[in-house]
Parts: structure tokens; C-alpha cells; sequence
């Protein structure tokens, strides 16, 4: 059970990773609404400091994720260690630990790839976008290998 949780958190981050990168591109090229002065010329998404605010935000959450698995592998593996040697010292501490950052991390990563879905419009709602589809195939980790409200 704790690999699989920590197997599903890691991809989770990775997940949001590559579908934060297709919404930045979406906005890197994307225009909307002429309002700089003196020109006809559209603004691009990404120049709206609130929708850089949504990328920032999951780029943070990325990394924060990555972060916290790096931390989560290494407990792991010296539980894993132990083990060999019937220590149970650390599997207690290491299903808490994987409980607890499997139900943020799987939310915080299925919140966020909403916000990305949205943040690309009409177009985040389309299949080829590949957001749709991965928030839609995201969703279900909420409650496999345990409900989130009932892991936090």
C-alpha cells in the first residue's frame, strides 16, 4: 500500500508538470483583448499578471511536490533497508507519512489541473488538449488506494 501511495503521488506531480507545460504554451501564444494603448495588437495570456498567477502557483505546487517525494523515496528506501534486517522502526512513521502527503499531494494536483483546464478556456475543455484528458484520468486517484478524507 505505501509504494503504491508514493508511486501515485510522484506521478501525480508529474502529471501536473507536463500539463502545466501545455498551458503555458497555450498562453505564451494565445490573445485576448486589445488593451495596450496605441496599437490593435491583442495581448497575450500570459502578460495578464492574473493568469500568470495561476501557472506560478502550479509551477510552485510542482516543485513543492518533487521536493516532498524526494524526501518520501528516501524514507522509503530506509524503511526498505530496515526491513530486510526486521526492523519495523520506520513503517509506522512511513504509512503516516505516505497517507498524509498522498491525500494533499493527489489533491493539490487534481485542483490544480482544473485551474490549468480552465485557464486555457474552450480550448482546456477540448480532448486533443491532453488537459481534459488528464484531469478527467486524474480524478479517480481521490479515492483509489484510499479516500482522501479518510488518508488525511
Amino acid at each position: 500500500m505505501v509504494a503504491t501511495r508514493i508511486m501515485l503521488t510522484e506521478k501525480s506531480g508529474v502529471n501536473l508538470h507536463r500539463h502545466l507545460l501545455v498551458a503555458t504554451r497555450y498562453a505564451a501564444c494565445r490573445r485576448q483583448f486589445s488593451t495596450i494603448q496605441g496599437t490593435n495588437v491583442e495581448r497575450k495570456l500570459i502578460d495578464y499578471q492574473t493568469h500568470m498567477h495561476i501557472l506560478g502557483r502550479q509551477a510552485a505546487n510542482c516543485f513543492i511536490l518533487n521536493s516532498i517525494m524526494g524526501l518520501m523515496n528516501e524514507v522509503f528506501d530506509e524503511s526498505s533497508r530496515l526491513l530486510k534486517q526486521n526492523d519495523l522502526s520506520l513503517l509506522d512513521y512511513l504509512h503516516h507519512l505516505s497517507s498524509g502527503i498522498k491525500s494533499i499531494g493527489i489533491d493539490m494536483v487534481y485542483k490544480g489541473l482544473d485551474e490549468l483546464r480552465q485557464s486555457c478556456g474552450g480550448a482546456g475543455c477540448l480532448m486533443s488538449s491532453g488537459i481534459c484528458e488528464g484531469w478527467t484520468d486524474h480524478s479517480v486517484l481521490n479515492t483509489l488506494e484510499g479516500v482522501n478524507v479518510i488518508m488525511s
